[in-house]
């Protein structure tokens, strides 16, 4: 009901700019604390148990890249591992705790990003809510994007991307270093949302290129 609701009123002509972003943020983490109170004491998903072990081989050995028999693609992409292990180890929480916390602040990071991408890409406020709430309503945002997976936090660095781009508007410089520095962080988190992230900056990159008549013709 309140999912309903805050999707009616994102989708109004009478909401803010600030309301729609805060509806969606709002749907976002809304999500997220099924997911939590789905499992509230402990890791309980099958992709969730096999990155469990990356993590568990990496304060285990003190390095990385170490084989994992139950997915062996998780050890070459160990940045959600990594920021597990300097939070538990910073805090003394244990890697349960420590993901709820870092997968709650992808989650964030990716519904406040796309809002904005979409704002900025359609200048329109109220499209930008109605994208937001209708990629939030694909079945992966309830669990499978919000579990201790890599693509949890890698989906939400891909958007800060996507938004950093479209916000520097062509003046590359100066969302440049941002831009990269999140990427990179992408890059060695997980594989497949960076595929994605490549393929869409690429399309970026030529369509910016197109002479205006080219771009202004296309359908």
């Amino acid at each position: 009901t309140i999912c309903c609701d805050c999707a009616h009123a994102c989708s109004g002509r009478s909401a803010s700019g600030r309301e729609r972003l805060g509806l969606v943020v709002l749907m976002g983490m809304a999500l997220f604390i099924v997911k939590v109170l789905h499992s509230p004491t402990g890791f309980t998903l099958y992709d969730e148990l096999q990155h469990l072990r990356t993590f568990d081989d990496i304060v285990a050995s003190g390095g990385l890249y170490a084989r994992n028999p139950l997915l062996l693609v998780s050890p070459l992409y160990p940045g959600l591992e990594i920021v597990t292990s300097v939070l538990t180890g910073v805090t003394g929480s244990s890697p349960f705790e420590a993901s709820v916390v870092i997968l709650g602040a992808a989650r964030l990071l990716l519904t406040i990003g796309l809002f904005l991408f979409l704002e900025r890409a359609t200048d329109n406020a109220r499209i930008a809510g109605i994208g937001a709430f209708v990629y939030l309503a694909n079945p992966n945002a309830l669990f499978f994007d919000a579990q201790f997976g890599y693509q949890s936090l890698a989906l939400g660095l891909a958007m800060v991307v996507l938004y950093l781009t479209a916000e520097s508007n062509g003046r590359w410089r100066e969302g440049a270093a941002g831009a990269l520095l999140v990427a990179a962080a992408s890059i060695v988190t997980h594989h497949a949302t960076t595929s994605a992230l490549v393929a869409f900056l690429l399309a970026l990159t030529v369509a910016r290129w197109l002479p205006p008549s080219s771009r202004s013709a296309a359908p």
